[in-house]
């Protein structure tokens, strides 16, 4: 399942060692006329892990994102 998410927080349990992770997604509320009045945050997903795996994420996230590579996609070639 793919879920959409434009933010997130994070937290540790110094007890456990725990990394909380969740994410949010901010979603539009609108008035009467339609115009866009505000917007609600709302929790789409929330991962437990330890700090070993929690590292890991954050290291291959970090990789993925400063890799030079351009991404090859797929699709006709220009």
């Amino acid at each position: 399942m793919i879920i959409y998410t434009n933010g997130f927080r994070c937290a540790r349990n110094d007890l456990s060692g725990e990394m909380i992770i969740s994410f949010t997604q901010d979603i539009p509320t609108f008035d009467d006329t339609g115009a866009i009045s505000g917007a609600n945050r709302e929790e789409v997903a929330t991962l437990v892990m330890n700090s070993e795996l929690a590292l890991g994420l954050a290291q291959l996230i970090n990789n993925i994102v400063t890799a030079r590579k351009p991404v090859d996609r797929p699709g006709p070639k220009q």
